[in-house]
């Protein structure tokens, strides 16, 4: 940022008491734009959390409240709310998350953070979808950040298979909220998790026979 006080002439640049008001003046101008500047990062669908994430919600317009439809996947150590065990960060089926402030552990029809910026990406690329494969493949690669691959199994279904594992709440999300882009009539089949990496080796190895 610019240090107004290297910009003052030399009439003014000795005088200690203009300088100190201007300094307190231009130190508040930047502070400001400090906060300017910090604000589109503070509400980025991925970033964005609680109130910012609410907010995004209504620019997006998807509310964070829906039907009692689902049943939380919480980490914990009681048998009695039937918890998880501990999750894997590199397999996100594994186990429950921690459980946030306000949740219920009967119903999510007041959605945490992580299921609530699902669907709220689902329905930022609804609205762009161009209605070709490639796109709604590249708007799965936004919804769940990996490589995603649509199939087109020829009787008004679209197969889709996921480069990581999907949760229970993200996979009924998907398939009872209708989020995923589709053209009138068709409908969504299986969603699959595929190790794309493992699969292309795979392929290879087929293909010449050797390793």
């Amino acid at each position: 940022m610019i240090d107004w006080t290297d910009l003052v002439i030399s009439q003014h640049v000795n005088k200690p008491k203009f300088m100190s008001a201007l300094g307190i003046v231009a130190g508040a101008i930047q502070e400001i734009q400090g906060v300017i500047a910090s604000m589109p990062s503070k509400f980025d669908v991925d970033g964005a959390s609680g109130d910012q994430l609410d907010k995004v919600g209504e620019w997006v317009g998807r509310k964070r409240v829906v039907e009692d439809i689902l049943t939380p996947e919480f980490f914990g150590f009681s048998d009695d709310l039937a918890a998880l065990p501990f999750g894997e960060q590199i397999n996100v089926s594994i186990g429950g998350r921690f459980y946030e402030k306000g949740e219920s552990f009967s119903s999510s029809s007041t959605l945490g953070d992580p299921e609530y910026r699902t669907i709220l990406k689902a329905k930022i690329v609804r609205n762009q979808w161009d209605g070709s494969i490639e796109g709604l493949e590249n708007a799965l690669q936004f919804v769940f950040n990996t490589t995603a691959a649509v199939i087109d199994v020829g009787n008004l279904s679209l197969d889709v298979k996921i480069g990581r594992p999907i949760t229970g709440i993200e996979k009924t999300l998907l398939t009872q909220f209708d989020l995923l882009p589709r053209a009138g009539g068709v409908k969504i089949g299986t969603i699959q998790y595929v190790n794309f990496l493992q699969a292309a080796a795979q392929a290879t190895v087929t293909a010449t026979g050797h390793l």
